[in-house]
């Protein structure tokens, strides 16, 4: 089977899809007629990739959420409940000059759900689903203000159930069902079971109405989901992936009000071991040696930032109406405070590579721009093997760290260069005189399903170099 149906009971958005690989096995038709004979309307959705750039350069949305330009995100589109309509600030669907946005923003009922179908990615080191309440209104500002935090822990690839033989999560066929309400949720699976899809292929992600005001009124709960992939060896595939999303998905609303019957809160999963990379700490410092030795030699002036937590848990944040822009428990995020770099300096970012110490599947190292929170280049784990060795030579533990430089310009001597960070004005680059920081991604610790925590990670550094002899290009 290479399948996958989601069932989203709370918060999803999709965009059309081919239905005929899913038709193989499964009757998307006699499942709507399931659910519809079970008391339910069903509204189709849709799902497609986020072009976060393009919306930001259109207003739709005032910032990046912190993107990983690395990443491949897919959002889902939700028709409003039967008898509501789209209130501010949602925009359904826009269209001009060729250019198609829905809006993966929704509200929600208590006793609704959303239904997603479709295939899982092909092989790749992270990917998952996760909901998310995305606005709320504070009535003494009257005003809606973003507080973009998690509600419970992702549908990841270590977790998800799937047709897949032997526990292959990738390119097979799941459900996944998102709902606040545990009679709704019965009645879709059971549903699902009538139309003939298979219950181990079934997950079910909770909307914590504890934590919410859930319904389709002005002033309710915004929500959005979201689908991110990361670490592909095939970049090409998950870019078709993509660009075709092979989901379907649904809005599955009760005909009558049901007497409601609230999930609780699942337990989250335990993040951090015990285990942690501090023996390496002595040659963290050789490295740092190392690579302040090189380029002060060339007469190169360093400036050194550490790093420090971003991002702390969406649930931690929603109680202080806090916004973290879309984080998730499956990652310790960690960045610089902010600093220039103009054309006459680079960076130096070097670290252990959580990846070869067992406790992380995927990094990344990101530069950002203050303005628009914007992931405008970067690198991730794949292509860190071998980067630390011009340092740290033949030392056993060599390919457990990684170095990268960037800069604004190629054009500066004797560096070579690991990306470059734009300066284009819009929110594809950060301008050559406005700040910018870096940001650290540490996804999916193999021994808990989950995030590593920060305290058991060596932190990441940055170094700048600087040669005031050597001018800025001016133009």
């Amino acid at each position: 089977m290479k399948n996958i149906i989601i069932l989203l009971v709370g918060i999803l958005i999709f965009t059309g899809i081919s239905y005929a690989s899913m038709q193989e096995n499964y009757d998307l038709n006699f499942l709507v007629q399931e659910l519809q004979k079970a008391g339910f309307t069903v509204q189709e959705g849709e799902a497609n990739k986020v072009q976060i750039f393009m919306a930001v350069n259109l207003n739709l949305f005032p910032n990046c959420f912190d993107n990983n330009q690395d990443a491949l995100y897919i959002k889902f589109y939700f028709p409003p409940a039967p008898g509501t309509q789209t209130l501010p600030p949602l925009f359904g669907l826009i269209e001009k000059d060729g250019f198609r946005m829905t809006d993966p923003r929704f509200r929600m009922r208590p006793d609704e759900a959303f239904l997603l179908l479709g295939k899982t990615p092909k092989e790749c080191k992270y990917f998952s689903f996760t909901p998310y309440i995305y606005e709320r209104y504070f009535e003494k500002d009257l005003k809606f203000q973003e507080v973009f935090n998690s509600l419970n822990d992702p549908i990841n690839n270590l977790t998800i159930k799937t047709d897949g033989k032997n526990g292959n999560p990738f390119d097979t066929f799941t459900v996944i069902i998102s709902t606040p309400d545990q009679g709704t949720e019965e009645k879709i699976r059971q549903s699902l079971i009538q139309a003939g899809f298979p219950e181990g292929i079934i997950n079910l992600s909770v909307i914590p109405s504890s934590l919410l005001k859930l319904g389709t009124d002005f002033e309710c709960d915004i929500l959005m989901c979201v689908f991110r992939i990361y670490g592909s060896e095939d970049e090409k595939a998950l870019e078709e992936y993509v660009n075709k999303v092979p989901m379907q998905v649904y809005r599955v609303t009760p005909n009558n009000p049901a007497k409601l019957d609230p999930f609780s809160l699942p337990k989250l999963r335990v993040r951090g071991t015990g285990e942690t990379e501090m023996d390496l700490i002595p040659k963290m410092e050789l490295l740092r040696e190392a690579i302040l030795e090189k380029y002060e030699k060339q007469g190169w002036k360093a400036t050194e930032y550490s790093t420090d937590q971003w991002l702390e848990e969406g649930l931690q944040a929603l109680q202080a109406n806090k916004n973290m822009f879309g984080e998730n428990r499956d990652t310790a995020y960690m960045c610089t405070e902010s600093f220039t770099m103009y054309d006459n300096e680079f960076i130096v970012i070097y670290g252990v590579d959580h990846t070869q110490t067992g406790k992380a599947s995927y990094c990344s190292a990101a530069a950002y721009g203050e303005d628009y929170y914007n992931g405008v280049a970067g690198s991730n784990s794949l292509k860190w093997s071998g980067s630390a060795k011009e340092y740290l030579k033949e030392d056993v533990d060599v390919d457990k760290f990684f170095v990268l430089t960037s800069a604004r310009t190629n054009i500066l001597p004797n560096v070579i260069f690991t990306f470059m960070i734009p300066t284009k004005i819009a929110t594809e680059g950060v301008h050559k005189y406005k700040p910018i920081f870096i940001g650290f991604r540490n996804y999916l610790e193999q021994a808990t399903k989950s995030g590593p925590i920060p305290e058991e990670l060596i932190s990441p550094r940055v170094i700048k170099f600087s040669k005031p002899d050597y001018p800025p290009v001016m133009n």
